[in-house]
């Protein structure tokens, strides 16, 4: 089927099935759309990067698309520019020699939030970035343990957010984390007290550096 007849078809499904424009308009995006977006910023605290800004309304849709309904290829999308911003971060050290690879640990989710939404976006964002690389990344999902719900955080203030967050993960397999270099893959930051948290957790269990790479501020 030629491109033409295609998207007259999708169009034609999309009114037959009542696909909302939101929909409609996510079909449209590609990686090259998101180019001009790119609104990198670095966190020096939390020795994080955020590469795009909440406040652009397609960014905003595409995270929320992820989140909330699961959606794969938003995560696809949001991969190369992470996988960018991996390589500008780590270059100097693994593209020239290093033989220990980073390992890619997604932020989780609480169990029972897990089971409930049946997936994790931040572990679709590890996974869609690690097909992205040149050379070898070790994704690891169960390394990282959130032992305590702390809920939504949206209206929390910064020391709220730092006092709810305090003890919420557990490093699970100690031995692995011990002279490595981890890259914590988050959807997004607002005061950075979940990743930072999660840094100190690794950090405490041994890891050499924790890194943190997020889609949006």
């Amino acid at each position: 089927m030629n491109t033409r007849l295609n998207t007259f078809f999708t169009a034609c499904l999309d009114i037959l099935l009542g696909a909302n424009r939101e929909e409609v308009r996510l079909r449209q995006v590609t990686a090259e759309d998101l180019v001009r977006r790119f609104h990198p910023q670095n966190h020096d605290s939390i020795q994080t990067v955020s590469i795009f800004s909440y406040r652009d309304p397609l960014i905003r849709i595409l995270i929320h698309s992820l989140k909330y309904h699961g959606r794969k290829a938003s995560a696809d999308l949001f991969a190369p520019h992470l996988y960018d911003m991996l390589v500008e971060m780590l270059s100097d050290e693994y593209l020239f020699g290093a033989s220990d690879m980073p390992l890619l640990v997604p932020i989780p989710l609480f169990e029972k939030r897990l089971q409930e939404r049946g997936y994790n976006q931040s572990t679709m964002l590890a996974q869609a970035l690690s097909m992205q690389s040149a050379f070898p990344l070790s994704l690891d999902e169960s390394l990282l343990v959130r032992i305590r719900d702390t809920g939504s955080q949206t209206a929390f203030s910064r020391a709220k957010r730092l006092k709810n967050t305090h003890g919420a993960f557990h490093a699970k397999y100690p031995d692995l984390v011990r002279g490595k270099t981890v890259i914590l893959i988050d959807d997004v930051l607002t005061t950075g007290a979940t990743i930072d948290e999660a840094r100190k957790t690794l950090l405490e269990a041994g890891a050499r550096d924790v890194y943190g790479i997020v889609v949006a501020h």
